[in-house]
């Protein structure tokens, strides 16, 4: 059996804080597919040529993109705040790379990704989640 440290305290203390980031990520890049979508059905009756065509492809390709990782994050962060899911918490911050596509999000999804991997790779927290 391991030892608890000091170190695995800190970083089991920062796992629901993690989580909390992760809602409030998500839930942005919700609202940004929701912005996406309404422009892109604003859009639908003025579609003129091949670029309308190639535009109203990047609308619903950048709302896709940011519901799907805003969905992940959210229901990530409401299983990890309680240590469940851990697989499913590392996936949704991975997933921070898709909201390049919207270009919006990805600066604060970046941040999250390196800081959430630092501590969910932390043993303790792994051990918590009952990963070993």
């Amino acid at each position: 059996m391991t030892e608890r440290t000091a170190v695995d305290d800190e970083a089991l203390a920062r796992v629901p804080k993690v989580a909390r980031w992760l809602v409030v990520q998500g839930s942005l890049e919700l609202l940004v597919a929701l912005i996406v979508g309404v422009g892109w059905a604003m859009q639908l009756g003025r579609v003129v040529g091949e670029l309308g065509r190639f535009q109203q492809a990047g609308f619903v390709g950048m709302a896709a993109c940011a519901l799907l990782s805003g969905s992940l994050k959210v229901a990530a962060g409401r299983r990890n705040a309680h240590f469940q899911a851990y697989d499913l918490g590392v996936a949704a911050l991975w997933s921070g790379l898709i909201s390049l596509a919207t270009c919006y999000c990805f600066p604060s999804a970046a941040i999250l990704l390196v800081y959430g991997l630092r501590i969910y790779s932390n043993p303790g927290v792994r051990r918590a989640f009952g990963k070993t």
